[in-house]
């Protein structure tokens, strides 16, 4: 049984109610997140959320306790910019961030030049040792990854793979 995309607009904050025009997301049941976390080989990392946002402006994202998920996002054109913690970040294309769980965050599209992402939930036993593994940490949360065909190939394979279960 595949995994359907699924609206997430009850449960996100941002400043448009109705949505992106092309936004493509998909959360993961969670009977087969607790199904995967017994698979050894999914154990040490599990996608929970994805999804494509395309010149979203008005994007806005505020998480007082953060999420209870690392939230990885990619820019892929535009601009953006937020702060984990205290710490502000702003990124353009080929820029990566990973925020951690349960921290502080807020993030957004710069109005001017929106940005298009790609973003990922993800959590698992060994998902701060791949954040870790990437170079991040609390005073550099933003990577420079120009690799922008590869993410999002890497992207596709991923959304393909949860809509197939």
């Amino acid at each position: 049984m595949g995994v359907r995309a699924t609206d997430m607009r009850k449960t996100r904050q941002r400043g448009v109610p109705d949505g992106f025009e092309n936004e493509r997301m998909l959360i993961v049941p969670e009977r087969r997140l607790r199904a995967a976390e017994l698979l050894p080989v999914l154990r040490d990392l599990r996608v929970t959320h994805l999804g494509q946002f395309t010149a979203a402006a008005n994007h806005r994202v505020t998480r007082p306790r953060g999420a209870p998920e690392h939230v990885l996002i990619y820019c892929l054109s535009g601009a953006g910019s937020g702060k984990m913690g205290k710490t502000p970040f702003a990124m353009r294309a080929g820029d990566l961030v990973v925020l951690p769980p349960n921290a502080p965050h807020s993030y957004g599209a710069e109005p001017e030049d929106p940005w298009t992402i790609l973003w990922f939930h993800f959590v698992g036993e060994r998902a701060a040792d791949y954040v870790r593994a990437m170079g991040f940490d609390a005073v550099h949360p933003v990577l420079a990854v120009p690799r922008i065909r590869e993410m999002r190939q890497a992207f596709e394979e991923t959304y393909r793979h949860a809509l197939g279960g």
